[in-house]
């Protein structure tokens, strides 16, 4: 049972990925023409809904975004996600541009990856940040000991979350 609701997670994971990228690159058509989108970039839209899609899943893989919890969402994390969406644009555009140089919206290939950056690290980041709000109103037990964490640098940061976490758990 454990190793099928993995799957789902994993697949509802890629779903809301999917989605956003596709909210992005319409975003971005819209944001082009001012919300008044023509029929004529309608249809380059919906013509490269298939190549954004597989593009950009295929290099959130790649980079390993769906190897990680998203509770522990962090700047790494976050640097993933950015080199994914460039590699992936850069494929994007190449292809974009051999093939429709001459009729397609520039500006999109420049708006649609800031916005699935946006859009894929803000989830990312208001799950974690849904998580640590939710377990930052429980009652902590206040006759706990004192620690002292000395040295390590990230290290003694990380242990520090780590505790944090378990305390509020």
């Amino acid at each position: 049972m454990k190793r099928v609701l993995g799957k789902l997670s994993v697949w509802s994971i890629l779903g809301m990925d999917g989605a956003a990228v596709l909210l992005s690159w319409f975003l971005a058509f819209q944001l082009r023409f001012d919300f008044h989108l023509p029929d004529s970039e309608f249809h380059h839209f919906l013509n490269g809904v298939p190549l954004i899609l597989l593009a950009r899943l295929f290099a959130f893989h790649y980079f390993g975004l769906y190897r990680g919890l998203w509770r522990y969402a962090s700047m790494p994390d976050l640097l993933a996600i950015f080199k994914a969406v460039i590699s992936s644009q850069v494929i994007i555009a190449a292809i974009v541009l051999f093939t429709n140089h001459a009729s397609y919206p520039r500006s999109v290939l420049l708006i649609g990856p800031v916005l699935t950056i946006l859009l894929v690290g803000g989830i990312r980041f208001a799950i974690r940040a849904t998580r640590e709000w939710r377990y930052s109103h429980k009652n902590v037990d206040v006759n706990l000991p004192r620690v002292l964490i000395y040295g390590a640098g990230d290290l003694g940061e990380s242990v520090l979350r780590d505790i944090q976490r378990a305390k509020k758990q």
